[in-house]
């Protein structure tokens, strides 16, 4: 943005600025099966989980690849209800952002997210309903960590990258945008976010 000018465009992340994401169900699982939660999150990463973000493979193909790997002893819907109850998880204080914001910009969500997953989520956080435009990966076919997804979005939005903010929780997908010219703020949580927003004169 040249001259600190402020954004005409505000693009949110979704899950560990939000809602929880992942994190979290590692507790869940640690707590229902006796075991030690370290580890267990990272059982979800690698290859499936991007297929799955992407729209390649469905909740259940990724789900029951986790449990054969793992052979953790709990069925595929205990699952799925562990990852269910760890999305009803609100991050303190963005939303009271998000709705400062909306006041004056125009906000939008750009989010690594799985089909069924936001079928969910968008029937219990009501609040998806403030942004005005919404974009998931498992529809672009892209994850953040590809630059090429985030061309996709601005001309669908209709905007050149500097006239953008963008927000995220992961480093990888900040620099991922600033790459292609698109302002980025890395959230950490919402005290600092509404200090970098302050400072970027996106909020008084």
């Amino acid at each position: 943005m040249k001259n600190n000018s402020p954004p005409r465009c505000i693009i949110f992340d979704l899950s560990e600025v939000f809602i929880a994401g992942l994190p979290g169900v590692e507790k869940r699982i640690s707590t229902a099966l006796s075991i030690p939660e370290v580890g267990l999150l990272e059982c979800f990463g690698g290859e499936p989980v991007m297929q799955v973000l992407r729209g390649e493979i469905s909740e259940d193909s990724y789900l029951d690849g986790i449990l054969e790997r793992t052979g953790w002893d709990l069925g595929l819907e205990s699952l799925k209800r562990m990852l269910r109850d760890n999305f009803h998880v609100r991050i303190d204080g963005s939303l009271d952002i998000l709705r400062e914001v909306r006041k004056t910009y125009r906000v939008a969500l750009l989010s690594d997210h799985v089909r069924e997953w936001v079928r969910y989520i968008s029937s219990i956080h009501l609040f998806l309903d403030i942004f005005d435009d919404r974009f998931y990966s498992f529809e672009l076919g892209k994850t953040k960590s590809d630059p090429t997804v985030f061309p996709v979005v601005l001309r669908s939005l209709g905007y050149q990258p500097q006239e953008c903010l963008f927000i995220d929780d992961r480093i990888r997908n900040v620099r991922s945008a600033e790459s292609i010219g698109l302002p980025s703020i890395h959230f950490r949580n919402a005290g600092q976010l509404r200090d970098d927003l302050r400072r970027r004169r996106v909020l008084p």
